[in-house]
């Protein structure tokens, strides 16, 4: 009888704990847009708008109403005329503790953990790949770092998925 190193008895457990049955199932990738597909996220673009004095007065608006007003250069412009500081929630800041995109992430879990909201029309089908362990690349215009979106993925598993279905994911 040999004695097993520890390195080997943990790779025996870790293979009694995949699920070989995802090797049954066809080969499928994904590709999802997070922002209002997902997830409706309360990410804001920051812009100017001019008043009925003429005058120009910040304002922070939604995706949605911006895809909305995004060609009204009459009304709506970014401030001092830079498109980096209308999209600056929409870029990883490293003097922040968390990104905004993960602040914002949980944000808009939270009221559909509470059954309060709605989710975005990929919603489901994106749990579901998570589930089935497929892969999938998510597409966005936001500039984060890709670990960032990888944190939120992962905020995404960890507070949305039950035990049961992170487990058939492993």
């Amino acid at each position: 009888m040999t004695n097993k190193t520890n390195s080997e008895k943990n790779s025996n457990k870790s293979l009694t704990a995949i699920n070989w049955s995802v090797t049954e199932r066809s080969f499928k990738y994904y590709i999802f847009d997070w922002d209002n597909n997902i997830l409706h996220m309360p990410t804001h673009i920051h812009l100017e708008h001019r008043n009925a004095d003429g005058d120009w007065e910040p304002i922070a608006v939604s995706t949605a109403f911006y895809a909305v007003v995004r060609n009204d250069r009459e009304h709506y412009r970014p401030p001092e005329g830079d498109w980096e500081q209308a999209f600056r929630e929409f870029r990883d800041v490293d003097q922040e503790p968390e990104s905004k995109f993960l602040q914002d992430t949980r944000a808009a879990l939270e009221p559909i953990l509470r059954g309060e909201s709605q989710v975005g029309p990929s919603f489901q089908q994106f749990r579901k790949a998570l589930v089935e362990g497929r892969l999938f690349a998510i597409v966005t215009a936001r500039g984060h770092r890709s670990e960032t979106i990888r944190a939120g993925v992962e905020l995404f598993i960890e507070t949305v998925l039950s035990e049961e279905e992170r487990q058939e994911m492993y």
